[in-house]
Formats: C-alpha cells, sequence, structure tokens
C-alpha cells in the first residue's frame, strides 16, 4: 500500500528544510573561511580551522567538508567538487579547487559564494511569504467558517423546530 499524500508532502517538506539548513551552514562557513583569508591564512590552514570553529553549528556538513587524512587539499577540493549532494553548488567547488590550483585571491571568490547562498536563501523565503495568504485562506475556510457557520444558524435551526409535547 502506497503512502498517503500528506506524508509524502511532509517527506518533501523535510527534505527541503535539510537542504536549506545545508545551504545556510555553507553560506556560514564560506563567509567565515574568507574572513581567515581577508586574515592572511592559507585556504588550506583556513579550511579546518573554520570547520574546527563553527562545528557547534554545523550539522550535516561538517563531516562532508572535512578532508580525510593524508589528503592533499587540492585533491580535496576536487573530490568535493565531484560528490557535493547538491548538483548546482559542485561548480562552486571547482571553481574554488581552479582558483586555489591557480594561487588567485579566495576571499572574495569565497565571500560572491556566501552573497549568493544568502540572496537564494532570501528569495526562497519571499516565495514563502508570497505563498502565504492563500495557504491562510485555505486554513480558515477549512476550520474557522465550519465551526463560526454551525454557531450562527443552530439557534436558528433550534427556533424553527417544532415545540416537542
Amino acid at each position: 500500500m502506497g503512502r498517503s499524500w500528506h506524508l509524502e508532502y511532509l517527506a518533501m517538506q523535510s527534505f527541503s528544510i535539510e537542504e536549506r539548513r545545508a545551504r545556510h551552514e555553507l553560506s556560514l562557513f564560506l563567509e567565515a573561511t574568507a574572513m581567515c583569508l581577508k586574515g592572511g591564512f592559507d585556504l588550506a590552514h583556513a579550511w579546518p580551522q573554520t570547520l574546527r570553529e563553527l562545528s557547534s553549528r554545523m550539522g550535516i556538513l561538517s563531516n562532508l567538508l572535512t578532508p580525510s587524512s593524508g589528503e592533499s587539499f587540492s585533491v580535496f577540493l576536487l573530490r568535493i567538487s565531484q560528490s557535493y549532494p547538491q548538483p548546482d553548488h559542485r561548480l562552486w567547488f571547482a571553481t574554488i579547487a581552479e582558483v586555489y590550483g591557480s594561487g588567485g585571491a579566495l576571499a572574495p571568490l569565497l565571500k560572491a559564494i556566501a552573497t549568493n547562498l544568502r540572496e537564494e536563501e532570501e528569495r526562497e523565503w519571499q516565495q514563502h511569504v508570497k505563498n502565504l495568504p492563500l495557504r491562510m485562506s485555505l486554513i480558515l475556510a477549512l476550520f474557522f467558517l465550519p465551526a463560526a457557520l454551525l454557531l450562527v444558524f443552530s439557534p436558528l435551526l433550534g427556533a424553527f423546530s417544532l415545540p416537542s409535547e
């Protein structure tokens, strides 16, 4: 027997909640790493240091963004660019790997990626808020309106009923 529609909806919502949480954690991580880079640290040092400092706030991504022991940082960046769970974010990790390998400035790149993640999050919240009045109207129509009609019309029904003998 298949799952009912409301269980599928809840499963879809919980996935999007986890996806949003991962995006938020990634933006925090990249902003903090960019600040370390502006302070003069190398990415190979700033990355694990930032993970250690944010370990209490990082849930899902903590294990995913941790390099394996003995793995060079360039290889780690290439690996994460191919295996990151969200395909649209893999390009960013590939860009970070390429810029890191060429010795380019990484702080502006990480800041730009974090800004993009924040804007993506904001657009999603704006869409959610935009759909909220319709959802609330449906909730009111389904739950409040029948009870209000019952309260209004029940005395009228009692006035027109036949008296009992």
